[in-house]
């Protein structure tokens, strides 16, 4: 799993670990400051370093025989990407390019962490098929809907198999960005009493995901053995940023917000379509004021443990 002791990585190591699943991981990564990091009972065994450095890579995968890889791993947003173009093109780009090419001559099967939002972009349509056109309005977006492009290259020049996933918005445990991640940052000021920053009015609808789902649906779509197919990964249902709040200050009544001008790079709004993938598995997805409130539990309680070790 590359990028496995990141947001989502953490997440879908503690759902294989809580449900007992017979997968054992082997997580590539950097070295950070996740108090879970090698905690896991389904971690094998672990390489840290630089997922651009060619050489690490080749020597994380060369003599590998994995069943899957997972690659999860970015290291722009799209608050970011924009800033520094060629260094996102480089770093995740040129990175994952490397990575195709160690997997030519493997049996493994590539499942790719690639964005919703971030790649349909701005268009007439709020709902979005997967079959749409792209149209980013971020370094982030182009870098995903381009990896995407070469993942599907190397299928029909060496028949790489693969899963594409376009995900929403997730939000849950193990966030620690302040960048990204909307529900997570509000909750996190709101229990430290800070203002929260809303770029536009909050009326616009985007599409949220509990993280906790994210594996719920990975692995019975892997279970199935279904292969070369892109899927949106989202709720299929818009929530505006207003409604969000509302929720949160439900739990905590300290919120409180400063609305700004909007930013050329977000997407203002955005729902995936999901039909495609409720074909595919029974969805049981959890409800967002439900998840909301796992996610403040979970994030009260790490503040408090922080608290208590300061």
């Amino acid at each position: 799993m590359i990028g496995g002791y990141g947001f989502l990585g953490c997440n879908i190591l503690h759902w294989i670990d809580a449900n007992s699943l017979q997968y054992k991981v082997t997580v590539l990564g950097r070295e950070n400051d996740f108090a879970t990091n090698g905690k896991f009972k389904c971690v094998k065994s672990e390489f840290l370093g630089d997922f651009t450095d060619s050489e690490f890579l080749t020597n994380a995968l060369e003599n590998s025989n994995f069943d899957y890889v997972f690659h999860c791993l970015s290291t722009s947003t799209p608050a970011t990407s924009n800033t520094e173009i060629i260094q996102d093109i480089e770093s995740n780009l040129i990175a994952t390019i490397r990575l195709l090419d160690l997997l030519r001559s493997k049996k493994s099967k590539l499942v790719f962490f690639s964005s919703g939002g971030a790649i349909y972009g701005n268009s007439a349509s709020v709902v979005h098929k997967v079959g749409d056109t792209p149209n980013p309005v971020s370094s982030y977006g182009v870098i995903k809907n381009c990896i995407e492009q070469y993942i599907s290259v190397y299928n029909n020049l060496y028949g790489l198999k693969y899963i594409n996933l376009r995900i929403s918005n997730p939000y849950g445990f193990y966030h620690k960005s302040n960048v990204q991640g909307l529900i997570n940052i509000a909750i996190r000021k709101a229990i430290s009493k800070e203002s929260i920053e809303v770029w536009g009015d909050g009326n616009n609808q985007k599409d949220y995901i509990f993280a906790q789902d994210i594996p719920a649906i990975i692995f019975p779509i892997l279970e199935k053995d279904i292969q070369n197919i892109t899927l949106n990964l989202g709720s299929g249902t818009g929530s505006s940023i207003n409604s969000i709040l509302k929720i949160i200050r439900n739990i905590n009544q300290e919120i409180s917000v400063r609305y700004k001008e909007h930013k050329a790079h977000d997407v203002p709004e955005f729902v995936l379509n999901i039909e495609k993938l409720s074909e595919l598995i029974d969805l049981n997805l959890t409800p967002l004021d439900r998840g909301i409130l796992k996610t403040y539990n979970w994030q009260k309680s790490i503040t408090l443990s922080n608290h208590e070790h300061v």
